[in-house]
This record gives C-alpha cells, sequence and structure tokens, in this order.
C-alpha cells in the first residue's frame, strides 16, 4: 500500500507542477495548445503540501527549472528574489496556489474567458 500511495501522490506532484491550464482545458471548445516554451510551475504549498508532496523545496519547481544548479536549501531565497524583482508580474503562469487548489483548476479547467481563480 505505501508504493501505491507514494506512486499516486508522485503523479499528482508532476501533474500540478508542469501541466498547463490550457493543455487541461483543450477539449472546451477545442482550443489549440501551444507547448512553447514549457511551464513548469512554483506552488505556495501549505505545511501538509510540503510534507506529502513538495519536500526538499520541490515545490519551488520553477526555480529549479530556471537554475538547476541551485542547491535545494537555497530555492526559498531565489524565490523571494524573483518575487522582489517582479518576475511573476510577467510570468504568473509559472507560480500556482497549493496542490489541491491547483490539482482542482486543472481538473475543472474555466470556460476560456471565464475566470478561474482561487
Amino acid at each position: 500500500p505505501l508504493l501505491t500511495l507514494t506512486m499516486l501522490l508522485q503523479n499528482y506532484r508532476v501533474i500540478a507542477e508542469h501541466q498547463t491550464e490550457e493543455y487541461a482545458a483543450r477539449n472546451i471548445d477545442r482550443q489549440r495548445v501551444s507547448f512553447v516554451p514549457p511551464l513548469t510551475r512554483t506552488l505556495q504549498a501549505g505545511p501538509l503540501g510540503k510534507l506529502l508532496l513538495g519536500p526538499m523545496n520541490f515545490h519551488y519547481h520553477h526555480e529549479h527549472h530556471l537554475a538547476p544548479s541551485v542547491p535545494y536549501h537555497q530555492l526559498p531565497k531565489m524565490h523571494r528574489q524573483l518575487v522582489e524583482r517582479g518576475y511573476y508580474k510577467d510570468h504568473s503562469e509559472a507560480l500556482g496556489g497549493g496542490y489541491a487548489n491547483t490539482l482542482w483548476r486543472l481538473i475543472f479547467p474555466a470556460k476560456q474567458g471565464t475566470p478561474n481563480h482561487g
């Protein structure tokens, strides 16, 4: 059971950190989806999300893809610097809510033109 649960949680984590909302909504109104640039997302995980899905600062996934050589314990500092410099104002798609909120938005995407705030 532990291995099964671990694999399930790993799949949820990968989807939340890499799946675009546009791709999740692709069958709604048959919109076309571009994968350029590829998306990675940093999640604002709570304590439970960090424990189960984002240990070792995995939830700073976008920062990790921007600079893979940055050690995991420095990712929170890198995230703060990006926020302070306004990076996420220009790249809001790369910053998600928590794991549960992000998965919900991917499972139940809003139709185009309908806000999906969370």
